[in-house]
């Protein structure tokens, strides 16, 4: 539908020796060259349906119109962190860091920043200027294959950037702990981890009250 994206999870079999199960335990990479090698089994291909708040897409217009900032951060590839914004109409004109070298191509007429987690990591550990520039003046961040440490990272960074800043952090797993903490409000969504809502200020039970806790904190500077 036009609200939801889909996930694609596949299912294979193949009969290994114990020696070879020991082998593949040392590391993705060995897995990889396994499966180049060898024919799999095809079991079964789940295809699973996400979708998108109901009228969180109006609460970021809001935002963005009181001048406010939003963040994605999510551990998702890229491309499904793309049409998640696209959806909530946060994707537009988009300027990529896919690369450390990329900032070297910075531009500054666009409207939305979408970087690799791990290349955010280095650049700010690099302490470089365009970044923390961007960052400043850009409401619209989209950042992809986000580790629990890249958000925390982030959150900091925010803040350090600009004493003024006031951060509401949103997540719902054991990923998101340090993100919260690091917040100035920190909400939780009851899920999958009872750990982020014992540090949460806030713990709502649905992601569908998402719209009415942004309409209520719309004071804040930042949402992620």
């Amino acid at each position: 539908g036009l609200n939801s994206y889909n996930r694609i999870i596949c299912f294979g079999k193949k009969e290994i020796t114990k020696e070879e199960m020991l082998h593949l335990k040392n590391g993705k990479s060995e897995i990889k060259k396994f499966l180049e090698k060898n024919k799999i089994e095809n079991v079964n291909i789940y295809v699973f349906e996400d979708e998108v708040v109901e009228n969180l897409k109006d609460s970021f217009k809001q935002i963005l119109k009181d001048k406010k900032n939003i963040t994605i951060l999510t551990g998702d590839r890229m491309s499904s962190s793309i049409e998640v914004s696209k959806m909530l109409d946060i994707y537009q004109n988009a300027y990529h860091i896919e690369k450390t070298d990329d900032i070297n191509n910075y531009k500054k007429i666009f409207d939305t920043l979408l970087i690799n987690g791990k290349i955010l990591n280095e650049l700010i550990e690099k302490k470089s200027s365009i970044i923390s520039e961007i960052i400043k003046t850009k409401n619209k961040i989209i950042i992809y294959r986000a580790t629990p440490k890249t958000k925390e990272i982030y959150i900091e960074y925010i803040k350090y950037i600009d004493n003024d800043n006031e951060v509401l952090m949103i997540g719902d797993g054991s990923n998101d702990i340090a993100a919260i903490m690091k917040s100035d409000i920190g909400i939780s969504v009851i899920g999958e981890s009872k750990q982020v809502q014992n540090v949460s200020d806030m713990i709502i039970d649905k992601w569908t009250k998402i719209p009415m806790i942004l309409e209520n904190f719309k004071n804040k500077n930042n949402v992620a």
